[in-house]
């Protein structure tokens, strides 16, 4: 009877509720402000939520009165389709799992659309902190612990977010290992509540993290092109190639460089690509670059500027206006002349031989005031390219009467050296040597690049006189610098006279950064063949080989230094490192030749007895063809051995 009652129930419901739905539809406008899918009911009292709470790690209770069809909850105080979800409910108490956060909440009764009447909101906004959160962190080191959200659902428990947890700073790496699990609240998670099972449960997990300092794994600094504006370059560009040439005409005043850093380099400041000023003869351009670990590569430029400038420097003509000098010769430059007492000037007379030479300020043809007695005058002419020549004149004016006390002695051999010795202050450097002569004033002459300052001493010819040395110190690259050594006379001291010697610094040396080998041979292994790609050579020794005889190393290029280490009481698995330097010392290689066998020798033992054999069964056959009869005593052969092998063991047994 009751089954046939709750039949005839379901029945009377079922067409009560279609008409109220066909008569609101007929007779309402409905806004359109919820999705038409939801399901839709009759309400049958006025729905309302009274209260919502957090009771448990994520879970939010809603208690409501009336008769309720579903809850919209969501994260801002208005109803949208992106921000809420709809969950359809016939309990006036209804249970919700959620992330940590801000959340507000809606109800809708049974009976009306969902798309004719708004759901009535909850006035205030529950804040949940007892769920989860989603961390994320940027530029950490040391140590520290990061939480993040799993989410239950459909039988399966998964993150709620994806992506890393942790980014170490710059220099900082993590690993695996590095994360590690300090709580799990996912672990046995139920998915009931209140005898009402959760559509989601939210849970965490808190990892601990270590960001340790790492070593930054970067390529090689390199360049990926370089050319120039004038010239070309010598050998053709090539990354692995840091020293090149290049020749210019005399013209071109200034060059400019352009150049690619490859990916993961940059340019060192103020070595990058740019336009340079060239000075005549060899001017020296680098470029550097640098990687992520700050790892520096040059690449050397080594330009040749044309000096087509002329290098005369000789006069043409010299001569007094009163006196005579005896002669000239453009080589000659120390001349003499004697003037009568009365004259107290004169014009030094000059002309260049070569157009393009010039004369130093106040050097050039003048007049000049005599003194009774030496006066010394020099005139300096510099070529085009600079270079230096010196031609001294002494002028003796007759002192007469009127002087008695004036120096009389042979003038013209007078404050005079004898010699000159010029070095450096830096060990196993040499100067080279200049062909002195006493009346020769003028000399030039080039040290290395590495001798930054000279030391002159001169020798005078007479005793006493004073000799006074300026210059030779800061010598600047590829350029004359003067050095003077004047001499007074002791015995006449108005007498004085000036050497000059113009030192050049040559240009820096380029030395080769390059550490790499070409080949390695070993002598008596000419099996042995050289692996540069492979972390080691295999070699296979010798019977009672300890040391390899001649291990002979060709480098890329010819200032790299080499050194084998480890070649000494070698055996399986030994390894013998060839460590490589370049010139620069800017670089190093190492090559490994691994011992991978070692060949055994024959036993010599055996041989012997083998011999032995080998001669008794020949001598035992020649005698039997010999018409000889051999008897062996078989007893006493034993009773020999057994006596030996007895005396042995007694040896041991002590």
């Amino acid at each position: 009877m009751s089954k046939y009652f709750k039949l005839l129930f379901s029945l009377f419901l079922g067409l009560f509720f279609f008409c109220s739905y066909g008569k609101a539809m007929e007779g309402e406008n409905l806004p359109n402000t919820i999705n038409q899918d939801y399901i839709i009911q009759k309400l049958a009292s006025n729905p309302q939520i009274n209260s919502v709470r957090s009771v448990a790690n994520g879970i939010v209770q809603i208690n409501s009165s009336g008769s309720i069809a579903g809850y919209y909850i969501g994260t801002t105080d208005k109803v949208s389709a992106s921000s809420t979800y709809r969950v359809a409910t016939t309990n006036n108490t209804y249970y919700v799992g959620v992330k940590n956060g801000t959340y507000y909440f809606w109800v809708y009764g049974n009976g009306l659309s969902t798309g004719s009447v708004a759901p009535i909101m909850y006035a205030g906004a529950l804040n949940v902190t007892n769920s989860c959160t989603n961390e994320t962190k940027v530029g950490v080191t040391g140590t520290g612990t990061v939480e993040r959200c799993f989410v239950a659902q459909n039988g399966a428990i998964k993150p709620d977010q994806s992506g890393s947890l942790i980014t170490c700073a710059a220099g900082y790496t993590i690993s695996q290992s590095d994360m590690k699990v300090v709580t799990n609240e996912c672990n046995n998670l139920s998915m009931s509540y209140g005898g009402q099972t959760l559509t989601k449960r939210y849970c965490k997990v808190v990892y601990s993290y270590e960001c340790k300092p790492g070593t930054v794994v970067s390529t090689p600094a390199r360049l990926t092109s370089m050319q120039v504006n004038a010239g070309s370059l010598s050998p053709n560009f090539n990354g692995e190639t840091f020293s090149y040439k290049v020749a210019v005409s005399s013209d071109v005043g200034s060059i400019k460089i352009d150049a690619t850093a490859a990916n993961g380099s940059s340019f060192v400041s103020n070595y990058g690509p740019r336009t340079v000023r060239l000075n005549y003869g060899t001017n020296k351009v680098v470029i550097k670059v640098q990687n992520a670990s700050g790892e520096q590569v040059s690449y050397t430029i080594l330009v040749t500027r044309a000096d087509n400038r002329s290098t005369v420097n000789t006069l043409s003509n010299l001569s007094l206006s009163q006196g005579d000098i005896g002669g000239f010769s453009a080589e000659q430059t120390s001349y003499f002349a004697r003037v009568d007492s009365s004259v107290s000037s004169l014009e030094i007379r000059a002309s260049l031989y070569d157009s393009k030479a010039y004369f130093e300020e106040g050097y050039g043809p003048r007049s000049v005031d005599l003194a009774p007695g030496l006066n010394t005058f020099a005139v300096r002419v510099r070529s085009e390219a600079g270079t230096l020549r010196v031609y001294t004149i002494d002028i003796f004016r007759e002192t007469g009467e009127e002087n008695p006390g004036t120096c009389t002695a042979d003038i013209e051999n007078v404050a005079l050296l004898k010699g000159i010795d010029i070095t450096t202050d830096l060990e196993n450097i040499s100067i080279p040597s200049i062909e002195f002569d006493s009346k020769v004033f003028t000399y030039s002459i080039k040290v290395p690049y590495s001798v930054a300052n000279v030391i002159v001493k001169g020798y005078t010819l007479h005793e006493g006189d004073l000799v006074t040395v300026v210059g030779g110190a800061n010598l600047e690259e590829d350029k004359e610098e003067i050095i003077t050594i004047t001499i007074r006379s002791a015995e006449c001291q108005e007498i004085e006279r000036v050497y000059t010697i113009g030192v050049t610094r040559t240009t820096e040396e380029i030395k080769s950064s390059n550490s790499e080998v070409a080949s390695i041979t070993v002598e008596g292994h000419e099996e042995f063949t050289f692996q540069a790609n492979e972390p080691y050579s295999g070699i296979t020794l010798k019977k009672n080989e300890k040391k390899l005889k001649n291990i002979i190393v060709n480098t890329v290029d010819e200032g790299t230094t080499c050194e084998a280490l480890g070649n000494e009481k070698l055996k399986y698995g030994s390894k013998i490192i060839i460590k490589c330097v370049s010139e620069d010392e800017t670089s190093t290689s190492e090559y490994v030749i691994q011992v991978t066998g070692v060949k055994k020798g024959t036993n010599v033992f055996f041989i012997i007895i083998l011999v032995i054999l080998v001669i008794l069964v020949i001598v035992y056959i020649v005698l039997r063809l010999l018409g000889y009869k051999i008897y062996f005593n078989f007893a006493m052969i034993g009773a020999f051995f057994r006596e030996m092998w007895q005396k042995i063991k007694n040896i041991f047994d002590k």
